[in-house]
């Protein structure tokens, strides 16, 4: 008796370390997380009550930092700026890369196929800051779309794209036009290829034209798709500001300022870094509110 009893706790304790074993590889993943993530953001809006300039002046507040946030003419601003990007983020995100991922899928040959997908994924290995400084280059007042402008005959509408307030944000919006190249694409074109084929041939067979079946059949099955891209463009965008930092440093005036740029210079440029955490504070917290209405009511397939 006292051998199976032995036996048994064996198989048992065999069990339990059987279960836990995938949770004991990942482990030490969540315990970076912890340290690197999880405790300075609890660190950061703990200090928001502070006013910190990350040595040794530490004097506690209160709400201070945010009373102050309601009259920062800069961060209202930057507020602005920042929905006229996420919106038209947003935008070009669930639009352009999307038709293209159409008009690719319904190429007949593979080998034409497969080359305009080479085509569009190269753009992805080229370094951001690059990237960034070549739009520069292009918005610059001798650059190649003032230099396109002039060989039309169109000096008239000629500018100083960065440095007039009245096109400075639209530069910006336009940053990496056409928008095609890029992971929305191939996440669109996976989503399209996942679908069933015997759902394209029905629509053969009823007669139902590309238009149709691109709003009747196409959007609502890559309804997931849709709500990951909204999803993750809705972060990048609030923590996005290194092409504002290098194209127009958040000018002229304040024409192109963005909260995380804000932040960041009053991080490292002025020290305040107790009211910087208190803004980044104030971002996190509507960055979790449109997050969770967009998980909300959009809704995949899965859960309809």
């Amino acid at each position: 008796m006292d051998t199976k009893k032995t036996g048994r706790r064996r198989l048992g304790t065999t069990g339990v370390m059987r279960k836990m074993q995938p949770y004991l590889y990942i482990l030490p993943l969540f315990i970076l997380l912890g340290v690197f993530k999880l405790y300075s953001s609890v660190y950061a809006i703990y200090r928001s009550f502070f006013e910190w300039d990350g040595g040794r002046i530490s004097v506690f507040i209160g709400i201070q930092n945010y009373i102050a946030l309601l009259t920062d003419a800069t961060f209202g601003k930057s507020l602005v700026n920042l929905l006229i990007l996420l919106v038209t983020s947003v935008l070009k995100v669930v639009t352009v890369p999307l038709l293209v991922a159409e008009l690719v899928m319904s190429v007949k040959r593979q080998f034409s196929s497969n080359l305009y997908k080479y085509l569009l994924i190269i753009p992805m290995v080229v370094p951001g800051v690059v990237m960034i400084l070549l739009w520069r280059w292009i918005y610059d007042y001798n650059g190649l779309l003032n230099g396109i402008l002039s060989t039309l005959g169109l000096e008239n509408f000629m500018h100083s794209w960065l440095g007039e307030q009245a096109t400075a944000l639209g530069a910006l919006i336009f940053y990496q036009f056409p928008w095609v190249a890029g992971i929305q694409f191939l996440i669109f074109l996976a989503g399209l290829q996942s679908i069933d084929t015997s759902i394209y041939e029905a629509t053969r067979i009823d007669g139902i034209g590309p238009v149709s079946r691109l709003f009747y059949i196409d959007i609502p099955l890559l309804t997931g798709q849709f709500r990951y891209l909204i999803i993750t463009t809705i972060i990048s965008t609030f923590q996005a500001f290194e092409h504002v930092l290098i194209m127009t440093n958040g000018g002229p005036g304040d024409s192109t300022m963005v909260p995380a740029l804000h932040m960041y210079n009053e991080t490292f440029s002025y020290y305040n870094m107790g009211y910087a955490c208190a803004m980044g504070t104030v971002l996190f917290l509507f960055t979790l509110g449109v997050t969770a209405f967009n998980m909300k009511y959009i809704k995949g397939v899965d859960s309809q």
